[in-house]
């Protein structure tokens, strides 16, 4: 079995498959766990990759969940 090194990529979705989101999050997944980010850090962490209009995608759904009045996210949910 290869060990696993977690690559900093980004996502900014444009043009880009399914299997590259996948990859992206399997990237984050992997970076939480071996840079040990607590919970409370791991969106803001993630955020940071995110460029283009996966970041512009973004904004927008935290705008929306201001404007509701929507409880904040989480890497989780």
């Amino acid at each position: 079995e290869e060990d696993y090194e977690p690559q900093y990529i980004t996502y900014s979705g444009y043009s880009q498959t399914t299997d590259a989101y996948l990859k992206w999050e399997e990237n984050m997944e992997a970076s939480f766990q071996s840079n040990q980010v607590p919970l409370a850090e791991q969106l803001p962490y993630a955020l940071d990759t995110l460029t283009g209009p996966a970041y512009e995608w973004w904004e927008q759904e935290e705008n929306t969940r201001v404007y509701y009045n929507e409880p904040a996210h989480t890497w989780e949910s």
